[in-house]
C-alpha cells in the first residue's frame, strides 16, 4: 500500500473537520463524564433511577472510550507526521522535538500551576513533590504516582512516550545506532516500571500505531457510514461492561471501530457541516482536557464548604442538572479563555523555538 502524504491527508477539507470534531467531542465527554462522577451521586445509591436517570448516566460514564479516541487521532496526526519524515532525505529531530514539547508544555504548564491551587486550599491529596515534577517530566504512573489534584493527567505520559518511541524508531529504521540504543533503553524502562494496568504505556501503544495506520491509502473495507454503525457498536459493548473483566480488548474495539471509521471516512468526499465551529472548539480541546479537574476540585470544595447545596447532587431533582450543566459551561468557558495564551500560541512559541536554537 502506497503512502499519502499526512499534511496533504489530513487538511483535506471535509476530513481534517471530522478530526476537529472528533477531538472535541473527545474532549467535551471528558468533562461531562468527570463532572458527572464528581456532583452527583453514584449510580443507584440510595435511589432507584428511571429511564432518565440511567439514560443520563450512561451517556456520562464514556471517559475511558474519550481517551482511547483520543489516542488513536493522535497517532493519526502526530504518527503520520513521522511517516512523512520517515520518507525525507534528513529526518528534522530539531523540528520535530520543538513541535511536540512546545505543544505539550505551553498546556501542562498552567495546568499544573491551577492544580496547585485545590492543593493549596486542601481539595486534594498531595503525597509530595515528586508527582508534581513527576508529571512535568511524563513520568506519571511510570516512576511516581498520577498527582489526584489532576488525574487526567495520566494520559499526556502516554502521549510523549508515544512521541519519542515514534522518533527513535523512525531514526532506528534510518539506521541511527544511538536512536536504537535510545529505543531499547526506553522500553526497557517502560517494561520494567510502568504498571500493566488500563495506563500502560506500551498496552496502548497498539492504538496509537493504528491511527497512524490511517495515513496508509486506500484501505480496504466498508464506507463511512457502516464503519461508523460498527463505531458505535463497539461503543455500545464498551458500555454493556460486558468486556471490563478484559479491558484491553474492550478499549482495543473502540480504537479498531474509530480508525475503521477514520480510514474509510478518509477515502471518501465527505461532507461534515459545522466546520467552522469544530475547528474553533476544538482549538481549545487540549486545554479543556488539562484544566477541568482542578476546576472541578474547586467547585466541589466550595459547594461543601459553602452548604448552600445538598452534595453530592440527587438525580431525581432538576436543580441537580441545572448544577451540573452550569460547572460544565464554567469549564468549557474558562479552557476557551486559557486556550488563548496557551493553545493558539503554539505556532509563536514554534517560530521563536527554532529561531533561538538556530542561532
Amino acid at each position: 500500500m502506497a503512502l499519502v502524504s499526512c499534511v496533504a491527508f489530513v487538511e483535506k477539507p471535509g476530513f481534517s473537520a471530522l478530526l476537529d470534531h472528533v477531538r472535541w467531542l473527545s474532549a467535551l465527554t471528558v468533562l461531562c463524564g468527570h463532572a458527572r462522577n464528581a456532583l452527583f451521586l453514584p449510580y443507584g445509591e440510595n435511589l432507584a433511577p428511571g429511564p432518565l436517570e440511567w439514560l443520563f448516566y450512561a451517556l456520562t460514564n464514556m471517559q475511558n472510550e474519550a481517551v482511547v479516541c483520543f489516542f488513536v487521532i493522535s497517532g493519526l496526526l502526530i504518527g503520520g507526521k513521522l511517516l512523512d519524515y520517515a520518507e525525507q532525505p534528513a529526518f528534522p529531530v530539531r523540528r520535530y522535538v520543538i513541535d511536540r514539547l512546545s505543544r505539550l508544555y505551553l498546556v501542562l504548564l498552567p495546568a499544573l500551576v491551577l492544580s496547585a491551587i485545590p492543593a493549596a486550599f486542601g481539595f486534594c491529596e498531595v503525597r509530595g513533590s515528586a508527582e508534581w515534577l513527576g508529571a512535568a517530566l511524563y513520568l506519571q504512573h511510570v516512576l511516581v504516582p498520577v498527582t489526584a489534584c489532576n488525574t487526567p493527567i495520566w494520559s499526556l505520559a502516554n502521549e510523549f512516550w508515544y512521541y519519542a518511541l515514534g522518533m527513535t524508531a523512525v531514526l532506528s529504521w534510518r539506521g541511527s545506532r544511538l536512536a536504537l540504543g535510545a529505543l531499547a533503553v526506553m522500553v526497557a524502562l517502560l517494561l520494567a516500571a510502568d504498571p500493566w494496568t488500563s495506563q500502560n504505556v506500551l498496552l496502548y501503544l497498539p492504538f496509537w500505531l493504528l491511527g497512524m495506520a490511517v495515513s496508509w491509502r486506500r484501505w480496504p473495507g466498508l464506507g463511512p457510514w457502516p464503519t461508523f454503525g460498527l463505531f458505535m457498536a463497539a461503543l455500545a459493548v464498551s458500555r454493556s461492561h460486558a468486556l471490563d473483566g478484559v479491558f484491553w480488548l474492550r478499549d482495543a474495539l473502540i480504537a479498531l471501530g474509530l480508525t475503521g471509521f477514520l480510514a474509510a471516512a478518509s477515502s471518501a468526499s465527505v461532507a461534515v457541516g459545522l466546520a467552522g465551529l469544530g475547528r474553533r472548539l476544538a482549538g481549545f480541546s487540549f486545554t479543556l482536557y488539562l484544566t477541568h479537574w482542578p476546576l472541578l476540585l474547586l467547585i466541589i470544595g466550595w459547594i461543601r464548604r459553602s452548604g448552600h447545596v445538598s452534595y453530592p447532587l440527587n438525580p431525581e431533582r432538576w436543580e441537580s442538572y441545572v448544577l451540573w450543566l452550569g460547572t460544565v459551561m464554567f469549564c468549557l468557558a474558562f479552557a476557551a479563555l486559557l486556550a488563548r495564551i496557551t493553545e493558539a500560541r503554539t505556532g509563536k512559541v514554534r517560530v521563536l523555538l527554532e529561531g533561538r536554537f538556530r542561532a
